[in-house]
C-alpha cells in the first residue's frame, strides 16, 4: 500500500517523528518544502545533531546513507534502520565500496523517495562545515543523478548538537534535550537543484 508513491510504512515513521519533535518541543521549519517533495534523487545536507533523521523524516519519509556507528545509538539507530537506511564502516574499504554501488542501484532504479547523504560523514559544528566526502557527489555525477543541497541550523545549538563520544557520552546528550524546558527551532533550508553529468568534477 502506498500514500503519494511512498510505502505506509514509511509514513508511519514519519508520523512518529512529528510526536517526537511535539515532545521534544521541536518547531521544524522548512521553506520551500517542495523542493524536497518534488526531489528524485539525493538530497545533500549538512549534519548537525542526532536529532537531523526525526526531524528531517517528519518532513516527508527519506532514505539515508549513515556509519555503521548510528546503528548502536539507541532509538536513532533503530528509527535509521526501518526506514531502508545503508550503513557503511568507513574503516572497510569493501564497505564503502558496496555502498556506493548499492546506492547508485537504489537510486537509479528507485529515484523517490530521496536518498539523504550528509556529505560531512559525522557530525558538524554549529558554526561551520567539515570538509565533504567526494564519494557520493562522484555517485550522483556518473549517474546523472540529481541531488539537492540543504542547509540545516538549530537555533539552540547549545542543546540539539551532540559534543561527540571525546566530550560526553550519547545519554548527557539526549538528557540534556529531554531536560530542556524551552522551544528549539529546526530550520531545513533547500537551495537549488544540481542536474550532473558524468563529465563533471565530483570533487569540485
Amino acid at each position: 500500500i502506498k500514500r503519494q508513491g511512498i510505502r505506509i510504512h514509511s509514513w508511519v515513521i514519519t508520523w512518529i517523528c512529528h510526536i517526537i519533535n511535539w515532545l521534544l518541543r521541536i518547531k521544524v521549519i522548512c521553506a520551500n518544502e517542495e523542493k524536497l517533495v518534488d526531489l528524485q534523487g539525493i538530497a545533500f545536507i549538512n549534519h548537525v545533531s542526532f536529532l537531523d533523521i526525526p526531524v528531517v523524516v517528519s518532513i516527508l519519509p527519506m532514505r539515508f546513507l549513515s556509519t555503521s556507528d548510528v546503528f548502536h545509538v539507541p532509538f536513532v539507530g533503530w528509527v535509521a534502520d526501518s526506514i531502508a537506511t545503508v550503513f557503511v564502516d568507513r574503516s572497510d574499504k569493501s564497505s564503502r565500496r558496496n555502498v556506493r554501488d548499492s546506492i547508485a542501484k537504489n537510486v537509479t532504479e528507485q529515484p523517490y523517495p530521496p536518498f539523504v547523504i550528509f556529505p560531512e560523514g559525522r557530525f558538524g559544528t554549529a558554526t561551520s562545515l567539515r570538509p565533504f566526502h567526494s564519494g557520493s557527489f562522484d555517485i550522483a555525477a556518473q549517474n546523472s543523478v540529481t541531488y539537492l543541497p540543504c542547509a540545516r541550523r538549530y537555533d539552540r545549538p547549545d542543546i540539539a548538537i551532540w559534543r561527540g563520544v571525546k566530550e560526553e557520552s550519547f545519554f548527557e546528550a539526549a538528557l540534556r534535550v529531554l531536560t530542556f524546558r524551552g522551544k528549539m527551532n529546526a530550520e531545513v533550508m533547500p537551495l537549488e537543484p544540481v542536474y550532473p553529468t558524468p563529465e563533471d568534477d565530483a570533487a569540485q
